[in-house]
């Protein structure tokens, strides 16, 4: 098939079938535009990572962020349910030092109260009171997450409307901190 002869369908049949370990799309490297955020996740990370004896990456994914990091504290760890997943990210992280520990974020973590300096969450499920019970007096939390309405173009194309009516934006997030009297020092909202 000539380049100029690839279709939507093509495409659409590729990405269906196309394996996607931990969370690894570079099988659309060169098939897609994206606009950059105004902001960049690793950077914020990394400025907190310098100053930290311990970390904790909520919903890790298969680690393709976290094995990015440097410098790592000796105490680093991540946690992840997705099962294909769990392989993947141990496979990356272990060898770099960092714990892998299979939970659901949607439960209890399995970490003392207070057990962590640092702590990060990029586009992985966040329960406030949960996160703020592991994460130690004056510690930090960073996450970068998607709301509902992102892409919801697309979703509207393929006649998705699941998502229509949820409500998970900044907002949302903000107001969760706000009523436990929680300081917030950067908060952004973008729709690229």
């Amino acid at each position: 098939m000539l380049k100029s002869e690839i279709t939507f369908e093509k495409y659409y049949q590729e990405a269906n079938q196309a394996p996607i370990p931990g969370w690894d799309f570079t099988f659309l490297n060169n098939r897609y535009l994206a606009e950059d955020l105004p902001w960049d996740y690793k950077k914020i990370v990394e400025k907190y990572l310098k100053k930290s004896k311990s970390l904790l990456d909520i919903d890790t994914g298969g680690g393709e962020f976290l094995s990015n990091l440097k410098p790592l504290p000796a105490a680093a760890f991540a946690t992840e349910n997705y099962k294909p997943n769990i392989v993947i990210a141990k496979q990356r992280l272990e060898p770099l030092g960092i714990h892998v520990v299979e939970c659901d974020a949607e439960l209890e973590l399995p970490f003392d109260d207070e057990s962590f300096e640092l702590v990060i969450n990029r586009h992985g499920l966040l329960r406030v009171p949960e996160l703020l019970r592991v994460l130690r007096k004056n510690g930090i939390f960073v996450t970068q997450q998607v709301g509902a309405q992102n892409n919801i173009q697309p979703n509207h194309f393929f006649k998705d409307i699941s998502r229509d009516n949820m409500k998970w934006d900044l907002k949302e997030v903000v107001s969760s901190f706000k009523t436990r009297n929680i300081e917030l020092v950067k908060a952004e909202e973008y729709y690229p």
